[in-house]
């Protein structure tokens, strides 16, 4: 949520607040968060990641990398919103 409302996404908040380690926990998303640094979506600052003004377009599209039921093999048969 801190993303889509605070255009921020603290490391450090979301391990102390959920007790996972970012890197462990999320480590399938890494590689696409730093595929949306690449592309100006996201800035990649300390132990966190903001949206970037040209992020804020697609920041719905940004925070569904996070989203455990797109990628699910059990709902692949399953209709979501769809990001134009």
């Amino acid at each position: 949520m801190a993303l889509l409302c605070r255009n921020e996404l603290s490391v450090m908040d979301l391990e102390d607040q959920f007790g996972v380690v970012f890197s462990d926990y999320f480590g399938r998303e890494i590689p696409q968060l730093q595929a949306a640094v690449s592309q100006g979506l996201l800035s990649c600052k300390g132990s966190g990641y903001t949206v970037t003004p040209l992020g804020r377009l697609v920041v719905r599209r940004i925070c569904m990398i996070f989203d455990k039921y797109i990628t699910s093999p059990a709902t692949a048969n399953a209709c979501y919103s769809k990001v134009i």
